[in-house]
């Protein structure tokens, strides 16, 4: 006997390898925040380099060079089914000062396959407070059937990740999260992103697929392997 779990979501937690080398390259920038920082957000109360007209002279590239390890594998364990390419859409920075928070949302568009979290300072000096939240949008429908009161897996509105400085946190982009108040005096900084996956088919995986503009079934391996029995 097997027991499939198909419709979890995959979140991905990990350490940062080169995390002192990203701090090293981003703190002068952030020692500068009224020259690279704005409040953009009417719903949120922190600094954000986002939609700033600065924020591309940010070393990005050295922070995705940092992260890039953790992506792939996270990716790997999801089992892609062919080669992929990974592709930074955007990137930005939020500083959370005492009393700092994030609204709920999520970045759901077109092409953001992934976002993630990058924890580039996290206060250590209160227990509670300035923690990211990611909310189970489906714990209505778990309610409706009364399975969170029976099973564990089912009892979850939201996971909320044991995090510190260099942690990175990668999840779908449609996941809706927000940031508690930030109880500490001392600043939360964290990167966000969006990614793209661009998937390399075959020529023999892509006659799988209908033709452009049918209507007919989707069926690139759809029952999933040893599921048709």
């Amino acid at each position: 006997m097997t027991t499939y779990n198909k419709w979890q979501t995959p979140f991905y937690v990990g350490e940062v390898k080169d995390h002192a080398k990203v701090v090293d390259a981003f703190m002068p920038f952030i020692l500068k925040e009224k020259d690279y920082f704005h409040a953009p957000w009417t719903l949120a109360n922190c600094l954000s380099s986002c939609h700033h007209e600065l924020n591309a002279q940010m070393p990005w590239d050295i922070w995705w060079d940092a992260v890039s390890p953790n992506f792939a594998e996270y990716l790997n364990s999801l089992e892609p089914v062919a080669d992929y390419e990974i592709k930074l859409l955007d990137s930005w920075c939020n500083i959370y000062k005492e009393g700092g928070f994030q609204e709920i949302h999520d970045h759901s568009a077109p092409k953001n396959n992934f976002s993630c979290s990058y924890f580039f300072e996290y206060p250590d000096d209160t227990v509670t407070g300035g923690e990211l939240i990611l909310e189970n949008t489906k714990f209505t429908d778990i309610t409706a059937t009364g399975l969170e009161n029976k099973f564990k897996s089912f009892n979850q509105k939201c996971f909320i990740p044991n995090v510190k400085s260099g942690i990175i946190v990668i999840f779908p982009s449609w996941i809706k999260h927000f940031t508690s108040p930030n109880k500490s005096k001392k600043r939360r900084t964290t990167f966000s992103a969006n990614v793209e996956i661009e998937t390399r088919f075959t020529p023999e995986q892509m006659q799988k697929f209908p033709i452009q503009g049918s209507v007919g079934d989707f069926n690139f391996n759809y029952l999933g392997e040893n599921d048709a029995n």
